[in-house]
């Protein structure tokens, strides 16, 4: 779709400015940062904000939503070369929208930030702003890659432990905040009633893209060290024919490999989950895992991120501290031996969740954005005129 932006100046003191925003991938294409993206957008626009969003694979759902490419540029690897190949797709796009930007937007690792950096010298917008999703960088060379994320104005991260350790290496602020939740899964009862078991056993799910960060042949190996439970996966991916064979393979019938589902059918299996379990290696704050607790389940996921504030131990659920699948069947144990703890523990799951929509969200982000395009618009009201 060829959009059509206005090249007036925006008014940046009531929050509607113009945001470019540049994401190689967006929905139906699987994610969680591919769905913040989406989100996000919406609920800008919402706010008065013309966001403007160029992509390569996905859904155009705005008329400002514009594809670039076709789609063969997301299976480009590594990251740096795919970012390169769509800074040259969307360079002549770059070029007509010189003088229309308030703020370029990329998400993702080090070469989107410094995608997004040229694209605002090439857009003369007065600034940049790049959002980390996911863990950090554990290779002494990514590690090293990872300071290029300082060439943007604003860093921001949707993982707490992410936020800090970025601020420490680049000695300077970078902007927590967490994605948000869509009104569907908040729509429930506030009251937790007893969940039956399903074949006389106790029901855990778990949702996510499957590939080799998110650990799901750890929850496999759970399955095999407990007869008490059902395992329902949720998602797709590259790993989907591999764990297919092991529970073949292995006869593992307590496991269900369900697909990608609807925000409704995550629903359904959210209802009558008696846990929701995380065993990936790293995460920011992971969007599915506030899905489920928005529904009353508790969580019992591996330490691979900085939940405080998030799961209290005993009260919204549990983290292990280690990858061992007879220590996450001590926990998922732990929530069958009472029930009362389990509702109580299900009535504070919804209370943690129950303001984290994503029109607060969208609104903390937008106000980032608002104050340092109006510091940014000052100090040059103070720069000598020539």
């Amino acid at each position: 779709m060829t959009a059509i932006m206005s090249s007036q100046p925006a008014s940046i003191e009531g929050g509607a400015f113009r945001v470019l925003r540049m994401q190689i991938t967006i929905p139906p294409f699987p994610g969680g940062m591919e769905k913040h993206v989406r989100r996000l957008s919406d609920e800008q626009r919402r706010q008065g904000c013309n966001v403007h969003l160029l992509f390569s694979q996905g859904a155009p759902l705005h008329h400002d939503d514009q594809r670039i490419g076709e789609g063969l540029i997301a299976a480009i690897r590594p990251q740096a070369l795919r970012s390169l190949v769509f800074f040259m797709a969307v360079l002549p796009e770059l070029m007509r929208l010189r003088g229309r930007i308030d703020l370029v937007h990329t998400h993702g690792d080090w070469s989107m930030a410094v995608l997004g950096r040229m694209a605002k010298l090439l857009v003369a917008a007065p600034v940049s702003m790049v959002s980390v999703h996911g863990g950090p960088m554990r290779s002494r060379i990514r590690k090293f890659l990872q300071r290029f994320l300082g060439v943007a104005d604003i860093v921001h991260a949707t993982g707490r432990r992410d936020a800090e350790r970025l601020s420490a290496q680049l000695r300077r602020e970078v902007f927590w905040q967490a994605s948000g939740i869509d009104d569907l899964f908040l729509s429930g009862s506030d009251e937790p009633a007893p969940r039956p078991l399903i074949q006389d056993k106790y029901l855990a799910v778990t949702v996510g893209v499957l590939r080799p960060k998110k650990n799901i042949d750890l929850v496999l190996d759970i399955a095999k060290s407990t007869d008490d439970w059902i395992f329902v996966v949720i998602g797709d991916g590259p790993q989907r024919e591999h764990l297919q064979r092991r529970v073949r393979d292995e006869s593992l019938g307590n496991v269900r490999l369900v697909g990608a589902l609807s925000a409704e059918e995550i629903c359904r299996w959210h209802d009558v989950a008696h846990a929701f379990l995380c065993t990936s290696d790293v995460e920011g704050t992971p969007t599915s895992m506030l899905e489920a607790m928005a529904r009353g389940v508790p969580v019992v996921t591996s330490d691979c991120g900085d939940f405080r504030g998030i799961i209290e131990p005993g009260v919204t659920g549990w983290i292990v501290g280690d990858y061992m699948a007879r220590s996450f069947v001590e926990r998922l144990t732990a929530l069958e031996d009472d029930e009362r703890q389990w509702q109580a523990m299900s009535s504070a799951c919804r209370a943690y969740v129950g303001t984290r929509t994503w029109g607060r969200v969208a609104t903390s982000i937008t106000e980032r954005m608002r104050l340092e395009l109006m510091a940014r618009s000052a100090g040059d009201s103070k720069r000598p005129q020539r």
